[in-house]
């Protein structure tokens, strides 16, 4: 057939979907299990984003004379991606087909599914509704990242018969999917449900999930309770794998500023007749000379190899022990003129021709230490 031919783009399409993979398939009551997977696999390839959804809805108003159109506008709603593989059923009962009497069972079980959830939105709005006194927006429940994996997965249930599926690793299908950790935290919420209620009916305690889960096998739900248990297993270990592979937020260097606001040191002394440096010159430099007013001790601080001299509190980092020293003056007023007027060359020989004891510094700066002069 030549596409030139067709009238609109939605025949082309048509015409070219039967060309790639032949025509929509036709199931009955005798159709197998893989038949059914191969016409879920066809509408999956053929149909567009929104159809399962219009399929449902045309089923209901068309089972339903009566009430079909009221139900259809409830169901409404709910969003395109969790109706899936129910929409797909209903277009074989559209077209005057049947279904297997497990997957027609499932498809009558996902309506009512869909009802209940369709239920409670509906109940959601007119709640809002009596409390705004305006029209209330339907809250956006999933993203649409996890909405599509979640698409997928529930396809994946409803092919579940009382066979199990084949070998699933649930790991791998979500790496390659490359879902982050809060899709993943989303697509748990949407499951844990779920999981809770088949709990239930393993334990028989809740009558109103007896009731609605009556009609289905045993088997089947065996294998989609174990399903959605390894899958559950499968986004926690996944989503904490993410959360680990996350790299640590660079913390955010402090400014000299910000290094040096809580530095206590003396600003100016009247008997020496000298000055502190800003206290923020002292970050960032290989060399800080400091005097003690009160114990005469003048000391230097000397940058490590690997990084220059930094402020944390009260306290100079970053210093190399062995090459930083104090002692006690005799005369300050000479050595006092030497550091502040030497180059850095006569800087290198000054401690040595002080003559009196040295001893360690511990990098902490008080209210009677003045700050004389840094060396970059």
């Amino acid at each position: 057939m030549a596409f030139e031919n067709l009238d609109t783009p939605s025949e082309r399409r048509k015409t070219s979907i039967t060309l790639a993979v032949g025509k929509e398939p036709k199931l009955s009551e005798s159709s197998t299990n893989a038949q059914v997977l191969d016409a879920f696999n066809w509408y999956s390839y053929s149909t567009e984003v929104g159809d399962s959804k219009k399929f449902t809805l045309q089923y209901i108003k068309k089972a339903y004379p009566k009430g079909g159109d009221t139900a259809a506008k409830k169901l409404s709603v709910l969003k395109d991606w969790e109706f899936g593989a129910t929409g797909w059923m209903a277009k074989q009962l559209i077209n005057g087909n049947t279904l297997p009497k497990a997957y027609q069972e499932r498809f009558e079980t996902r309506l009512k599914d869909l009802n209940e959830k369709a239920s409670k939105i509906v109940q959601i709005v007119v709640e809002e509704e009596e409390k705004k006194e305006a029209r209330p927006q339907v809250v956006r429940l999933f993203s649409t990242r996890a909405s599509d994996i979640i698409a997928e997965l529930d396809g994946m249930i409803d092919a579940i018969t009382e066979k199990p599926l084949a070998k699933f690793d649930a790991i791998d299908w979500l790496t390659k999917r490359n879902a982050s950790a809060d899709v993943m935290a989303e697509i748990i919420r949407y499951y844990e449900p779920y999981q809770k209620e088949l709990s239930e009916l393993k334990t028989g305690g809740d009558e109103q999930v007896n009731e609605a889960y009556k009609k289905l096998p045993k088997k089947y739900l065996k294998n989609v309770a174990l399903f959605i248990y390894n899958l559950l297993d499968a986004l926690d270990r996944a989503k904490q794998n993410k959360k680990n592979a996350r790299k640590p937020r660079a913390k955010k260097a402090k400014t000299a500023i910000q290094q040096t606001k809580k530095l206590k040191y003396k600003h100016s002394d009247d008997t020496y007749k000298i000055t502190s440096i800003p206290p923020s010159d002292v970050v960032g430099t290989l060399q800080v000379w400091v005097f003690n007013t009160k114990t005469r001790k003048l000391g230097v601080y000397n940058a490590s190899d690997s990084a220059p001299l930094s402020v944390k509190g009260t306290t100079i980092q970053g210093y190399n022990e062995a090459a930083s020293v104090q002692k006690k003056l005799r005369k300050p007023d000479k050595v006092l003129a030497d550091v502040l007027g030497g180059n850095k060359v006569s800087l290198r020989k000054l401690m040595d021709g002080i003559n009196s004891k040295s001893s360690p510094l511990n990098g902490r700066i008080n209210a009677d230490t003045i700050l004389l002069r840094s060396v970059k």
